[in-house]
Formats: C-alpha cells, sequence, structure tokens
C-alpha cells in the first residue's frame, strides 16, 4: 500500500556520531540531527533529533511497539539541569516519505535551552504496558540500546526576526503573567485562525479518510477522500525550497506533491498574514468532522499510523519554521462524549 519515496527533509539535515560504548568491542550507532542547513552545529532552541538503532517491529506487531516498549532519553545541561524526553517507534526512519510501517529505527526529539556541552543517556525498558507506566523500572531493559550515553555540543541559535529560534525569544512559558513569555522574557501575543479545527483532515496525508457524508460532492474522487480539506486555493503560495511529501497511497492523482497545499497554506498564514498561533485538533473520530486520528484506523485505537504522524511532524516544524513564528495550539479532541470515548 505504501510504496512512494522522496527525497530527505529539507527542514533537517545530518549530523552523525558514531559513539563507542564502554569495552564493547561491537559500535553502537546513533543518528543525530540539527535543523535546517546547519551539518556541523546543533543550536539552541533548535530541534535536534536522536535516532537509534533498537527492536525491529511494526505497526501492528505483536507484542504493540506503542504498549510494550519504552524510550526515554535522559538530557543533562551544561547548568545541570535534566530532561527526561520520550521517544517513539519510527518504522524505517523515513516512513512520511517511504510509508513504512516497519524498521527498527527509534527517535527523541529535543531543543537544549542552553549553549555548551550536554550529556544524555538512554533508558528503553521492555514488557507489557511498560509505555504507560510511571514506574521508571518497569518491565526489563532491552540492553542493545538501554544505557546508551554520549554527548554534543550546543552553540548559539543564527535566527533572528520573528522566528522563535532567535536567541531573544526561545521556549514559550506560562510565568502566571497576562501574557505568555519567551524564555527571554519578551511577552508572547498569541493571535490566529480557530478554523478549520479539523485542519489535519487533510488529503495528503497517508491514510486519511473521511467518515463524515455531509459536505460539496467533487468529480473523479474517490467516496473515502470526498469530504478532507484540499488547499488547493494555496498551491501557489507553496515555494520552492519548502517542504513536500508524497502521498503513499490513495488514488494515483492524488499521491503525488501532496504536502504544497498545506504548506502553502501555513506560508499564506505565516509569511503573508503574520499569524502567531494556530489551531489543530488531533482527533475527530466520531466527531463532526470524523476526519482526524493518528492510527491506522478510525475505530483503532493502539495502532499509530508511523508515516502519517511523519507527515503531521513536517507540518508542525512547518508551523513553527515555514510560518517563522507560529505556535501550533494542540487539542485533543472536542469534549463531545462520543469522541472523548476514543482517547
Amino acid at each position: 500500500m505504501k510504496t512512494n519515496t522522496i527525497g530527505k527533509s529539507l527542514l533537517t539535515s545530518v549530523l552523525t556520531v558514531i559513539l563507542l560504548i564502554g569495552s564493547n568491542t561491537q559500535s553502537k550507532a546513533v543518528e543525530i540531527h540539527g535543523a535546517e542547513n546547519s551539518p556541523n552545529v546543533l543550536m539552541r532552541w533548535h530541534r535536534i533529533s536522536l535516532t537509534f538503532d533498537g527492536p525491529a517491529t511494526s505497526e501492528t506487531a505483536d507484542p504493540n511497539p506503542y504498549f510494550n516498549y519504552r524510550l526515554d532519553v535522559i538530557f543533562k545541561g551544561p547548568s545541570g539541569q535534566n530532561m527526561t524526553v520520550p521517544g517513539f517507534f519510527a518504522a524505517d526512519g523515513d516512513a512520511g516519505r517511504t510509508g513504512a510501517e516497519s524498521g527498527n529505527k527509534w527517535r527523541t526529539y529535543f531543543s537544549p535551552d542552553e549553549i555548551g556541552s550536554w550529556k544524555w543517556k538512554v533508558s528503553f525498558r521492555q514488557g507489557k504496558d511498560v509505555a504507560i507506566s510511571k514506574d521508571p523500572k518497569a518491565g526489563k531493559s532491552w540492553k542493545p540500546l538501554d544505557g546508551l550515553s554520549g554527548t554534543f555540543k550546543v552553540v548559539e541559535s543564527n535566527k533572528t526576526g520573528r522566528d522563535f529560534r532567535n536567541p531573544g525569544k526561545g521556549l514559550i512559558l506560562n510565568r502566571g503573567h497576562h501574557y505568555l513569555t519567551f524564555a527571554s522574557g519578551k511577552p508572547f501575543l498569541k493571535g490566529g485562525p480557530g478554523v478549520p479545527e479539523n485542519m489535519l483532515g487533510y488529503y495528503g496525508f497517508d491514510n486519511t479518510t473521511s467518515n463524515n457524508k455531509r459536505g460539496p460532492l467533487y468529480e473523479n474522487i474517490p467516496f473515502e477522500e470526498l469530504y478532507l480539506h484540499r488547499f488547493a486555493g494555496h498551491t501557489r503560495d507553496w515555494q520552492p525550497g519548502d517542504p513536500d511529501w508524497n502521498r503513499n497511497d490513495g488514488s494515483e492523482s492524488t499521491r503525488r506533491n501532496a504536502g504544497r497545499n498545506y504548506i502553502g497554506m501555513l506560508n499564506f498564514l505565516g509569511r503573508q498574514h503574520g499569524v502567531s498561533s494556530l489551531y489543530i485538533m488531533m482527533m475527530s473520530v466520531k466527531d463532526d468532522g470524523d476526519d482526524t486520528y493518528p492510527t491506522i484506523a478510525h475505530e483503532d485505537k493502539e495502532h499509530y499510523d508511523v508515516s502519517k504522524l511523519d507527515q503531521w511532524e513536517i507540518v508542525f516544524t512547518g508551523a513553527r519554521l515555514i510560518c517563522c513564528a507560529s505556535m501550533p495550539h494542540y487539542i485533543a479532541p472536542e469534549l463531545l462524549p462520543t469522541a472523548f470515548s476514543e482517547l
């Protein structure tokens, strides 16, 4: 079902670090990716991804990779601060473009808040329902990865202007003031559209269909794609060099360049109109949209769709970077009894 492949993300460049662990004669590898076109540096406030070789599995495997494995990476900063960041199953590491449903890649995203030398250490546990346990020692260690550690150096961000990674801005915090503030202390004024709330009910995402029987009809479009957003008017707002992807399933006419309309829409909102926030609902199953869900099927609550979520990540990154300064405002579901029961 998922076969198309396109190039690596235009938002991400790769820094690969090979780390030898202890006296083990076999080397263990981790890929550390810096954002954008900075292959030799990792910057403050920029997203860093750490991708590991872990247990090979698939979206529908037994044991379930979303319940029975748990990846955490503990980061220790130059000032001694500790941050524990959850990781996730990433299939082949590029599922948004390959459509992969299986693989052995596991990944964590992290944005450092301080310049200097950072240490990191992996906790990888396996066992029944270990992913939802609050006990850090639940399950048992997956030895090839558990305990892996290393360091990396962070330098100051090179961003300016409205970009959130500007050294004068940074992480958005709630300090109990009238406005949210950046880490620098400057106020953040939140403003942006609240519609469409089902912004992720988009035809260009893998395995995305609508159960909504209302809405306009389009000729020569399969029924399951009829009621999805297309944002066709924003094709012209996509710019060369912006991210794009091919949908890995669906009708042939809708597969190629499936991301352009969406990224064009982000450009329209951010670059042309300066919005600073986007309202994004993550689940609309049994809601009035019934077209947004992170799993492999509307009714499936236990198996996430890796390629679709990788495409969502391109959009979330685009909201922060392509729009220059838009904060995604994530909503789980509306509090309709039917939708809430799907969580």
